[in-house]
C-alpha cells in the first residue's frame, strides 16, 4: 500500500490431496490450507535514527486432513527500522492446535534481527521459541532455535561468511532433552566476472553425544561462458559417525568417516540460429 498510515496483508495456501508433489521439489504436506491475514498502523519519520514503525494483529487458519482439524491462532507483532540500515520484529502467535490426535495450547515467540553497516557487511539472526508437537520424538514439548549469519566481502572478488543454528529440545518434563548446533562457513571467490568457485563445510554436534555426528563439504565451480551459457562442476561428500565395520567384519571404534562422495558436471549451452 505504498507509503500509506496502515498495512494490510492476506496470504494463502491450498495442496490438495491428489496433488503431485514428487517432480517439483518440496511443498508440505498434501491435503493440507493456510490463510494468514494482518492489519495494523504504522508510521514513517522523516528525521531522526527511526525511520518506520509497524504494528500488527491478525490471524492464522492453517488445515491438515491427516488430523481432520483447523489451528486457529492470533498474531501480534511489531517491526521496526532504522535509518542506519538496521531493524528488527517480534512476534507473538498463540491458540488451539491439533497433531497426532492431540489437542493442545499452542503459542510462540519469535525475532528477527538484520544489520548492514555497509555494502560489505550483511548480519542477521532469527530465533524463538514454541510449545508445539515434537514429531521426530512423538510428543508435545517446548523447542527453541536460532539462527545467525554474517557475510564480509574482504575483497572485491572474495567473499567469506558462516552460518550459526543452534536448536534446544525440551522433554514434557519441561528438561533438555538435546542441543543441535550447526555451523557453515564458506568463502567464495569470483576472481573474473562471470566465474566463481564457492566451498563450505557443514558441520553438526550433538550435545548428548559430545562431538561431532556429521561434516559435510562441498565445492561449487560455475562459469559462464557465453550468454545464458554455463559449465557447472560440484563435489560434495559427508563424513559421518554411523557403525563402520573393519576386515574382519568387526565394529570399528566410533569415529568421523567418509560414507558418500558425488562429483557432478553439467554443461548448459545456448545455440543461437
Amino acid at each position: 500500500m505504498g507509503r500509506e498510515k496502515y498495512l494490510i496483508a492476506v496470504r494463502g495456501r491450498y495442496i490438495g490431496e491428489k496433488f503431485d508433489i514428487d517432480q517439483v521439489g518440496y511443498v508440505p504436506w498434501r491435503g493440507t490450507s493456510e490463510l494468514v491475514g494482518i492489519a495494523g498502523p504504522r508510521w514513517y519519520f522523516e528525521k531522526g535514527p527511526l525511520q518506520e514503525i509497524l504494528i500488527y494483529t491478525g490471524g492464522v487458519l492453517s488445515y491438515e486432513k491427516v488430523d481432520s482439524y483447523t489451528d486457529r491462532l492470533a498474531t501480534l507483532g511489531i517491526n521496526m527500522q532504522f535509518r542506519k540500515n538496521w531493524g528488527y520484529e517480534i512476534d507473538l502467535t498463540a491458540g488451539r492446535s491439533k497433531d497426532q490426535g492431540i489437542m493442545y495450547d499452542s503459542y510462540q515467540a519469535t525475532y528477527s534481527a538484520w544489520f548492514n553497516p555497509s555494502p560489505a557487511w550483511d548480519v542477521s539472526s532469527n530465533g524463538g521459541i514454541s510449545r508445539t508437537y515434537n514429531f521426530s520424538r512423538d510428543y508435545l514439548a517446548f523447542y527453541g532455535w536460532m539462527s545467525d549469519s554474517f557475510d564480509w566481502r574482504v575483497l572485491d572478488p572474495l567473499k567469506v561468511g558462516t552460518s550459526f543454528d543452534s536448536y534446544v529440545e525440551w522433554n514434557p518434563d519441561n528438561r533438555i532433552e538435546e542441543v543441535t548446533l550447526n555451523a557453515r562457513p564458506f568463502f567464495s571467490l569470483t576472481p573474473v566476472n562471470n566465474l566463481n568457485v564457492r566451498v563450505y563445510v557443514d558441520n553438526v554436534y550433538l550435545r548428548s553425544t559430545g562431538n561431532m555426528r556429521q561434516v559435510i563439504g562441498g565445492l561449487l565451480f560455475s562459469y559462464n561462458f557465453r550468454p545464458k551459457s554455463w559449465v557447472y562442476f560440484a563435489v560434495n561428500e559427508i563424513h559421518d559417525r554411523s557403525d563402520e565395520y573393519g576386515p574382519d567384519d568387526e565394529l570399528a571404534p566410533n569415529r568421523l568417516h567418509l560414507v558418500d562422495r558425488a562429483a557432478v558436471l553439467k554443461l548448459k549451452y545456448l545455440f543461437y540460429f
